[in-house]
């Protein structure tokens, strides 16, 4: 088991706003060899979001993800995501295969 914390601090000078701070976390559990679970959350004073190109303000992530890897070279991830930012709220279900030689 594997446990992270971060801390952030921003001086953002000239903004209604002002200084903002955040805390983000991650823990990961090996439930067996090659299964892994993953859960944490994160923020993001800004995030710019390719899709609509439109910059994001205060984005708050929370996420879950799994990784199984039955072979050496194969691996599979499955994770969702929740992020809430100062507009809206969305989910993403991210699903990946790899194979590496």
């Amino acid at each position: 088991m594997s446990l992270s914390a971060t801390l952030e601090y921003w001086d953002v000078a000239h903004t209604p706003n002002g200084d903002t701070s955040s805390v983000g976390g991650d823990l990961t559990y090996k439930i067996m060899k090659g299964l892994k679970a993953c859960l944490g959350t994160n923020f993001a004073l800004y995030k710019y979001d390719l899709l609509t190109e439109i910059e994001r303000e205060h984005v708050q992530t929370y996420y879950a993800r799994v990784s199984f890897s039955p072979w050496k070279p194969l691996k599979f991830d499955v994770s969702y995501e929740l992020e809430d930012d100062d507009r809206d709220t969305f989910h993403a279900i991210k699903a990946a295969v790899s194979f590496s030689f």
